[in-house]
């Protein structure tokens, strides 16, 4: 009896250490095949349709696998002793040790031993443990049987899968019917910049040969993925074209200044799980500040090294977006990692992708040298480390992950220009070079923006005329008698007045602020203080309550800057006058380089021929002409701005359409287009195209001009031009009849040019071709060569006297000098060719002035006398060559012709007398000139009627 109580307490205890110690690993690996099942299940669903993957395979693998290894590692790390589980139960059952004692006393035979046991038994006996986990551990089992033999069901399925399936036994028509979907980017451009709170709409268009899942939009900041946007698009039901238009709303990514975000759609097609998406291409949004402040730095001669690396980190920032796209490419071109074209490319962008970071080391360099800030190369070092992982990711074919470093290395070049790429840099040199177009590849559609003109002086003197105007109304509200039935306030009155000498005050301190900026020119100043001072005698008046000595300072202060605002407008116009005249010069000189590459490129040895190194003449032709655009385009918008903010507004924006109009019209988009080899040869049209853009902007430039000047001046200027360029002609025309009286041949032609240079009464002689006359008349017109020299050959007649402003001296192809005879008959041509450009400007420019139809029928045959007429070559290849009339010949057919227009010009006066003047009804139709002084007038008027109302109404309650 007491063996078995002895025995059953000892079970008992050996029991329940079992089972605590094997129910909580069988309990985790039975819940991991579970799970592992689970998963199979969800994603073959059939177990008999034999066409489970290799991946489904390594999935229960792994799930088995695994959670057996869990179990066996829990078993291993719980292992428990029959004292341990004995303080449990008799802490659960309160037995006070008892089992504890059991089992410190098993396999002694001691009476106490003896008697502890049996003690513990009938305590047992009484108060049994629950015998739950033995039924726990057999349910587990078999379960975990259950599963095993599922799975091993499924692995028979695989195996058979994999020996009985081939690709030739699909039939064909399923392998042509293969889904097939294009996504291209209508709207935006690929590169773009953006404020953070933009809505960007996007817009693309859809072939597809299958019905569509809902398409889903992937954005990425900065490289790394951020969200993924399901659209709510048309899906279609079939083959077909769609357009999808969703926006994309960046204030939602919580962006940055200088961030970069790229997108691109994705979408898969219903019923084809197993076929790739179509995915479209990647674009790209630059975070551009919400105010652009600039700052001016003076650097020596061309910027040294900072300009260097400046122009080196636009060309890495280029180069990397490149390499992105690439690799991108790469990703998502449904091509074999195995096929030797995808190798290859891949090879390439890594080469490529290498290449880039010696390129970034040697920015490096040139940062330290420039003196940059540690910030400034910090950046780019992790950049340049960015671009090593991008490349090792890359040689090991993991292209996809390469994106986020590549974007990365993108991110912190675009970061670098946050410090330093809104620096302008001023070169002091005597002729500063014409500065380069932005080579980066985010093109801002709306790239210049002038400054807001509140910002500036003037906006801030106009801002004080409107506060002057309202003041003064409200003195004048002071002084106006009450009625009867109004009762008189004196208090109210008095802090009326003292509220207006506050605001008095105000104006008078904006306005010595305004005069010692020193922002206004000469002029502007005297008003300006002179207002000043005038409002300081308004606001005495106020605190001493008179309002009625108070009205005519404030009155003068008023007038007073209005003549401030009249001197700011008058000298905007006339530097802008002064910046058309040189940007239509600089257009001309542009449009004639591009005219004198359309021939054959010269010889090696002669004069102009491209050296060793340099390109050739059609090439340096185009790269001058685009030198001279771009300038023109610079000075168009600094003007602008500088107007916008210390001159007149409707010069700034005249000044900044004509900028956004060389933007628009691509003129160097176009220039950077052309190729040496098709300029001059197979695509002459092209260059004949380009030119006659330039051509057209000029005549637009020039006609801006001359609309600033108002009445007689304009047709008086060009007037003056065609007499210039008509003296010029009959000099040249007089030459060559003096060469041919002499007898003079082609080898003896260099003699007679050398007697011309030295005979007396000559003067000093210009250089260059003749370009249009600048407004104050010392521009360049008509050589003073030809000029003349039409003048000795037409003794002292009123034609052989050059005009005003037609002498002048400038550099270009007329100018070329040498020897001989060749040298002789080159120059002549240059300068009949430059003088027949000028006359074909200024006619364009009379034909958008006039609707004169003698004058337009003049206009049609003067361009035909202008143009080469065509002869057949000496040659037997019977082509046809272009060759200048001769002179003699073109000044006989232009005479008559070019003197009706001079006489319609000089009959454009367009004069008011005082009674033409009185008839107008605004001052807007008041000309120009008269602008100023009519409006002075009015508003004297105005006042004085004024001030005799308000001494009428004071006499009346008086009577």
């Amino acid at each position: 009896m007491n063996s078995r109580t002895h025995a059953d307490a000892l079970h008992i205890l050996r029991q329940q250490t079992r089972s605590r110690l094997l129910r909580g690993p069988l309990a985790l690996a039975l819940i991991g095949c579970l799970l592992t099942f689970a998963a199979v299940y969800a994603l073959h669903p059939e177990p008999l349709s034999g066409e489970i993957s290799f991946a489904l395979f390594l999935l229960w693998l792994c799930g088995i696998g695994g959670s057996l290894l869990a179990g066996i590692v829990l078993y291993w790390r719980r292992r428990l002793s029959s004292t341990q589980v004995a303080q449990v139960i008799d802490s659960e059952l309160h037995t006070k040790n008892r089992l504890e004692a059991a089992s410190q006393f098993a396999g002694v035979d001691s009476p106490v031993a003896t008697a502890q046991r049996t003690d513990a038994s009938d305590y047992l006996a009484q108060h049994a443990p629950s015998r739950w986990p033995i039924l726990t551990l057999l349910s587990l089992a078999l379960g975990l049987l259950f599963f095993a033999y599922s799975m091993l069901t499924m692995v028979w399925i695989w195996n058979a899968a994999v020996s009985g399936f081939s690709v030739d036994d699909v039939p064909l028509e399923v392998l042509e019917e293969a889904p097939m979907a294009e996504i291209i980017w209508l709207e935006p451009k690929s590169e773009i910049k953006a404020t953070q709170i933009e809505a960007i709409p996007l817009t693309a268009a859809v072939t597809t040969t299958h019905a569509l899942t809902r398409p889903e939009l992937y954005i990425q900041v900065n490289g790394s993925q951020v969200s993924v946007l399901a659209l709510e698009v048309e899906q279609g039901e079939g083959s077909g074209e769609l357009l999808w238009e969703p926006d994309l709303y960046l204030d939602m990514l919580a962006v940055e200044a200088f961030d970069l975000v790229s997108y691109y759609l994705q979408v898969s097609f219903a019923g084809f799980p197993s076929v790739d998406p179509a995915t479209s291409a990647m674009q790209f949004i630059q975070i551009k500040p919400l105010r652009e402040d600039v700052q001016l730095i003076h650097l020596q001669g061309e910027g040294g090294p900072l300009k260097e690396a400046l122009q080196l980190l636009a060309k890495l920032k280029s180069a990397q977006l490149v390499l992105i796209k690439q690799n991108f490419l790469l990703v998502h071109a449904g091509l074999d990692t195995s096929e030797e074209i995808w190798v290859a490319e891949n090879l390439r962008v890594q080469e490529d992708q290498s290449l880039l970071i010696e390129k970034t080391e040697q920015v490096v360099e040139l940062l330290i040298a420039a003196a940059a800030s540690t910030e400034i190369v910090d950046l780019l070092m992790q950049a340049k480390q960015a671009m090593e992982l991008a490349a090792a990711k890359i040689e090991s074919l993991e292209n996809q992950a390469a994106l986020e470093p590549q974007g990365k290395a993108l991110s912190h070049i675009i970061e670098i220009e946050k410090l330093i790429q809104k620096v302008i840099i001023i070169a002091d040199s005597s002729q500063p070079a014409a500065p380069k177009e932005d080579i980066d590849p985010f093109k801002d559609d709306q790239k210049y923006e002038m400054p807001p003109r509140t910002g500036g002086a003037a906006g801030q003197l106009e801002k004080l005329e409107k506060e002057q105007a309202e003041l003064l109304a409200a003195i004048e509200g002071l002084n106006r008698p009450q009625t009867s039935h109004e009762p008189e306030s004196p208090v109210t009155a008095d802090s009326d007045a003292a509220e207006l000498a506050k605001q008095q005050h105000t104006i008078e301190d904006a306005l010595a602020q305004l005069l010692e900026s020193g922002e206004f020119a000469g002029p502007v100043q005297d008003p300006l203080g002179r207002a000043s001072q005038a409002a300081g005698d308004s606001a005495l008046q106020l605190e001493a309550g008179d309002s009625v000595a108070a009205r005519q300072p404030a009155a003068k202060t008023l007038m007073l800057i209005r003549d401030a605002l009249g001197e700011m407008n008058q000298a905007g116009e006339k530097k802008t006058e002064q910046t058309l005249s040189e940007a239509a010069q600089k257009l001309d000189a542009a449009a004639a380089d591009l005219s004198g590459s359309a021939g054959e490129t010269p010889a090696p040895n002669a004069p102009g021929a491209p050296q060793s190194g340099e390109g050739t003449g059609p090439s340096r032709a185009a790269e001058a002409a685009a030198e001279k655009v771009a300038e023109v385009k610079h000075h168009l918008q600094t003007d602008a701005a500088r107007q916008q903010m210390t001159g007149a507004k409707a010069m700034a924006e005249t000044l900044a359409a004509l900028a956004k109009s060389i933007e628009e019209e691509q003129i160097l988009q176009d220039l950077e287009a052309i190729d040496t080899a098709a300029v001059g040869t197979g695509d002459a049209s092209k260059t004949a195209a380009i030119q006659a853009a330039i051509e057209e902007l000029a005549t637009r430039v020039a006609l801006e001009e001359l609309g600033l000047r108002g009445g007689n001046q304009a047709f008086d200027k060009i007037a003056a031009e065609l007499t210039s360029i008509q003296q010029g002609l009959k000099g040249l025309a007089q030459r060559e009849r003096r060469k041919a009286a002499a007898g003079e041949s082609s080898d003896s032609g260099g003699g007679s040019e050398e007697t011309l240079m030295t005979e007396p009464n000559k003067g000093q002689r210009g250089q260059g071709e003749p370009t249009l006359a600048n407004s104050n008349g010392s521009g360049s017109g008509a050589t003073s060569e030809s000029v003349e020299e039409a003048a000795q050959g037409n003794g002292s007649g009123s034609e052989g006297e050059p005009s005003e402003g037609a002498t002048g001296s400038s550099s270009g192809r007329g100018a070329e000098s040498g020897s001989g005879s060749g040298a002789s008959s080159t120059k002549s041509d240059g300068q009949q060719d430059a003088l027949l450009t000028e006359l074909t400007r200024n006619l364009r420019m009379v034909e958008q002035l006039t609707s004169d139809a003698a004058v337009l029928a003049a206009i049609a045959e003067l361009e035909q006398s202008i143009k080469f007429k065509e002869s057949t070559t000496d040659g037997g290849g019977g082509g046809l060559a272009q060759e200048p009339r001769n002179v003699v010949e073109i000044v006989s057919s232009l005479e008559q012709p070019l003197n009706t227009v001079l006489v319609w010009l000089r009959a454009q006066s367009p004069s008011l007398n005082r009674g033409e003047l009185l008839q107008l009804r605004t001052v807007d139709e008041v000309p120009r000139e008269y602008r100023d002084a009519v409006q002075l007038y009015f508003e004297q008027l105005s006042l004085d009627y004024q001030s005799k109302q308000q001494r009428q109404q004071k006499e009346i309650p008086s009577k």
